[in-house]
C-alpha cells in the first residue's frame, strides 16, 4: 500500500504538470502547433520505449528475485542500464535519419530531432532498479521535481508558435537531470553502474526481447494513433488537436489507475496471491467506472474548459476513450501483476501482439475503404483493448489452479476464483 501510494503521488504529479500543460499550450500555440507538439511526443514516446525496451518488466522481476535472495545486485544492474544506453543511442540515430528524409517531417526537423533526444534520454531513467526494490519513492520524489521544473520553463517561456522548439529543450534538461540524480542515489544503495561484457548486455536485450514486443503492440493501439491520424489528416490537422487533447485526458486518468498495477507486479512477485487480485478488482473497478461514465455525462464541457472553445467537439473522442481506460485497467491488474507468478507472462505478450494486430488490420482496412476518421480510429482501439483484456481474463481463470501449486498453503484462493 505505501508504493502504490507513492506510485499514485507521482502519477498525481503527472497529472498536475504534464496534464495541465496541455490546456496551456492549446491557448498559446495555434492548434497547428499544438498538434506538431503533440506528434513530437509521440516520436518522443517511440524513443522512451525502445530505450526501455521491456526491463521494465523483466528488469523489475530480476532485480526483485535478486533481492529476495540477497544475491548482489549490481551486475544485474549494470548489464540492463548498457543495454539501455547501447539501444537509446541507436534508436536516437535511426529516428533522427527517419525526420531528416521523410518529406512530411522535414519542415519541422528541428523540434522532432528534439523531441527524439528528450525521448531517448527517458528511457535511460533506472527506474527498473528502484521497482524491484519496492522503494517507489525515490521515484516519486525526483521525478516531480523534474515535471515541476519542465512544467514551469514552460509557462514561463513558451508564448506563441516561435518558442514550440523549447519544449523539448525544457524535456531533455529535465530528463537528463533525473538519470543523473537516480544513478547517484542507487550507488548510495549499493548498485554500482560496472562495466558488463557485451555477452551479458546480449542475454539482457533477449531477456527482455518479448517485453518490447509486447509495448510495441500495444503502442499500435495507443500512441501510435495520433502520428497514423497526423499522417493521413495532415499534422497541422484541428481534428488531429482535439483527438490528442481529448486522449490526454483519457491518458490521465489511464495514469491514475498504473500505480496500483505497477506496486502490484513485484509485491506478487514476492508472494502470489490470487485473493488479492479478486481484492483489488473489487474494490477498484466499480469506482473507476463510475468516474469515467460522470466524466463522460460532461466530456465536451470538459473539453472546451480545459482546451479552449475550438476543442468542445473533443467531448465525443473522450468518451470512446474513457470506455478504453476501465477495459484497459482490467487488463493490467489481470497481465503482469497476475499471471507471471505463475509462469504465464507470455500469454501476457501474445495477447498484446494479437491486439497489435488487430488493430492494424482494423485500421488499414479504415484506410482501404476511405474512412480513416478520429471516431473510427478511437472505436478500433476499444475493440482492440477489449480483445487483449479477454485474453488475460480467460488465461486467469483457465489457469487459477496454479496459484495452489506455488503457494500451497493457500487453496481458499482457487475456491474462491471459481
Amino acid at each position: 500500500m505505501r508504493n502504490t501510494l507513492w506510485l499514485t503521488a507521482l502519477a498525481a504529479s503527472n497529472y498536475l504538470f504534464g496534464f495541465l500543460i496541455i490546456p496551456y499550450w492549446t491557448r498559446v500555440l495555434t492548434p497547428g502547433a499544438f498538434a506538431l507538439v503533440s506528434v513530437g511526443l509521440v516520436i518522443a514516446a517511440y524513443l522512451q520505449m525502445i530505450s526501455d525496451f521491456g526491463f521494465a518488466i523483466s528488469g523489475t522481476g530480476a532485480i526483485a528475485a535478486l533481492a529476495r535472495d540477497g544475491a548482489d545486485l549490481s551486475m544485474e544492474y549494470s548489464a540492463t542500464m548498457w543495454a539501455k544506453l547501447c539501444l537509446s543511442v541507436l534508436s536516437t540515430l535511426v529516428f533522427c535519419s527517419v525526420v531528416l528524409l521523410v518529406p512530411q517531417l522535414a519542415t519541422d526537423r528541428l523540434v522532432l530531432t528534439l523531441f527524439c533526444v528528450s525521448g531517448a534520454l527517458a528511457g535511460l531513467t533506472p527506474d527498473f532498479a528502484y521497482r524491484g526494490i519496492e522503494r517507489m519513492a525515490a521515484i516519486a520524489i525526483r521525478m516531480a521535481i523534474i515535471k515541476a521544473f519542465s512544467f514551469g520553463a514552460s509557462v514561463v517561456l513558451v508564448r506563441s508558435d516561435a518558442d514550440a522548439a523549447l519544449i523539448p529543450v525544457f524535456t531533455i534538461i529535465a530528463n537528463g537531470a533525473c538519470v543523473l540524480w537516480m544513478v547517484l542515489d542507487l550507488r548510495r544503495l549499493g548498485f554500482q553502474w560496472r562495466a558488463s561484457r557485451l555477452v551479458i548486455i546480449g542475454r539482457t536485450i533477449r531477456t527482455a526481447t518479448m517485453f518490447f514486443w509486447s509495448r510495441v503492440a500495444a503502442n499500435l493501439y495507443t500512441t501510435t494513433n495520433t502520428f497514423v491520424l497526423g499522417l493521413f489528416l495532415g499534422t497541422g490537422s484541428i481534428q488531429v488537436a482535439r483527438y490528442s487533447a481529448a486522449d490526454k485526458v483519457g491518458a490521465a486518468l489511464s495514469s491514475l489507475t498504473s500505480p496500483l498495477s505497477d506496486s502490484l507486479y513485484p509485491r506478487m512477485m514476492h508472494a502470489p496471491s490470487l485473493r488479492t487480485i479478486q481484492r483489488v478488482l473489487v474494490a477498484s473497478v466499480p469506482p473507476l467506472t463510475v468516474a469515467c461514465v460522470v466524466v463522460g455525462l460532461i466530456a465536451d464541457s470538459i473539453c472546451a474548459w480545459l482546451f479552449g472553445p475550438d476543442y468542445g467537439p473533443a467531448g465525443t473522442y473522450l468518451r470512446l476513450l474513457l470506455a478504453i481506460v476501465v477495459v484497459k485497467y482490467v487488463g493490467l491488474i489481470t497481465g503482469f501483476p497476475a499471471l507471471s507468478p505463475i509462469g504465464l507472462s507470455r500469454i501476457v505478450n501474445l495477447s498484446v501482439i494479437i491486439g497489435g494486430i488487430t488493430q492494424v488490420v482494423q485500421i488499414v482496412t479504415l484506410i482501404v475503404i476511405g474512412h480513416l476518421t478520429v471516431v473510427g480510429v478511437c472505436v478500433a482501439s476499444l475493440v482492440t483493448q477489449t480483445v487483449v483484456t479477454g485474453i488475460k481474463v480467460v488465461a486467469l481463470i483457465r489457469h487459477r489452479h496454479r496459484y495452489a501449486e506455488v503457494q500451497p498453503d493457500a487453496p481458499s484462493d482457487v475456491e474462491d476464483m471459481s
